[in-house]
C-alpha cells in the first residue's frame, strides 16, 4: 500500500485550474520528486496534502485513510510535516526552541502538569529538549543551538527548517525547494542529508525541487506536472530521456538536460 495517495486530485481558484485530475502515489522509505515549471502545480499539491488547502474534487489518502478535511495540525499529528520555500522560522526565538516548539506536538503533558511542575511535563521536557539537540546534531546545527535564526547563513537557515519539521516525528516530509539560493557545497550537503533520512531514519520524502541535479541524485521516482496535469513518471533515467518532458519542462536540447542532470545515479 502506498504511504501517500492522491486519487482524482484537483484544485480550482476561481476560473484558474491549478490541478486537474492528478494521481500520485508515494511509496514508504522513498524520496519521490515532484517536478514542473514554474505555475505547474507543484506548491498548490504540497498546500493539499499537508491541509493548508482543501482539494476542489479527488481524494488524499493517507495510509489507505481519507484525510481530506483535515487540519494542519492534525496531519502533523498523523506524521505528515513539511518545509516551505519561504522560510518561516520563529526569528525571536533561538535555533535550539525553535526546533522544541515543533517537537510540544508529540507532548501529551496539560495545563495543570505543566503550571505545576508534575513529574509528566518535568519528564517531557527534558525528552524534548535531549531530542532537540538529537535532531540538531543530526542535521549539523548543535553549535548554533543558542544562536538567533537570523544570525545564521541563509544554508543554515534552510536546515534549521528542515530540523524543525524532523522535530514533530513524521512519517513522510514535504520539502518545498529545499535548494533554492544554496552554493553547490550547500547542495552537496543537503543531497546528503536527504539520503541519510531515508536510509538511517526510514523516512519517505516527497521533494519539490528546480535543481535537476538535486532531484536526479536523490530520487527513486520522479513525476512531473505541467500545467496543472501529470505528465511523466518513472525513474529518474526515465524521466531523464522522457521527450516529452525534455520539451515541456526544459524548452532546450537534450545535451544540456544531461548536463544539468550530471552524476544521475550516484547514491540512489
Amino acid at each position: 500500500m502506498a504511504l501517500l495517495e492522491l486519487v482524482n486530485v484537483s484544485k480550482n481558484f476561481g476560473g484558474l485550474q491549478a490541478v486537474l485530475s492528478l494521481d500520485l502515489a508515494v511509496n514508504p522509505g522513498q524520496v519521490h520528486g515532484l517536478i514542473g515549471p514554474n505555475g505547474s502545480g507543484k506548491t498548490t499539491t504540497l498546500n493539499m496534502i499537508s491541509g493548508l488547502y482543501q482539494p476542489s474534487q479527488g481524494t488524499i489518502l493517507w495510509r489507505g485513510e481519507k484525510i481530506n478535511g483535515l487540519s494542519p495540525a492534525q496531519l502533523v499529528r498523523k506524521g505528515i510535516a513539511r518545509t516551505f520555500q519561504n522560510l518561516r522560522l520563529f526569528r525571536h526565538l533561538d535555533v535550539l526552541a525553535n526546533v522544541k516548539v515543533a517537537r510540544f506536538s508529540r507532548t501529551r503533558a496539560g495545563l495543570l502538569d505543566i503550571s505545576f511542575g508534575l513529574p509528566r511535563a518535568r519528564a517531557e521536557e527534558k525528552e524534548t529538549q535531549e531530542r532537540a539537540e538529537e535532531i540538531l546534531a543530526f542535521v549539523g546545527l548543535l553549535e548554533r543551538a543558542r544562536a538567533r535564526p537570523g544570525d545564521l547563513p541563509y544554508g543554515q537557515q534552510r536546515l534549521l527548517e528542515i530540523a524543525r519539521a524532523l522535530a514533530s516525528e513524521p512519517s513522510l516530509l514535504l520539502l518545498d525547494e529545499p535548494a533554492a539560493g544554496l552554493i553547490p557545497r550547500e547542495k552537496e550537503y543537503l543531497m546528503e542529508l536527504i539520503r541519510r533520512l531515508r536510509d538511517q531514519w526510514g523516512l519517505t520524502v516527497l521533494l519539490v525541487e528546480h535543481d535537476m541535479r538535486v532531484v536526479m541524485n536523490v530520487c527513486q521516482r520522479v513525476t512531473v506536472l505541467n500545467f496543472g496535469q501529470k505528465l511523466a513518471e518513472g525513474s529518474p533515467e526515465e524521466i531523464m530521456n522522457h521527450p516529452e518532458v525534455v520539451r515541456a519542462y526544459l524548452g532546450v536540447a537534450k545535451d544540456v538536460w544531461n548536463v544539468k542532470a550530471k552524476g544521475l545515479g550516484r547514491a540512489l
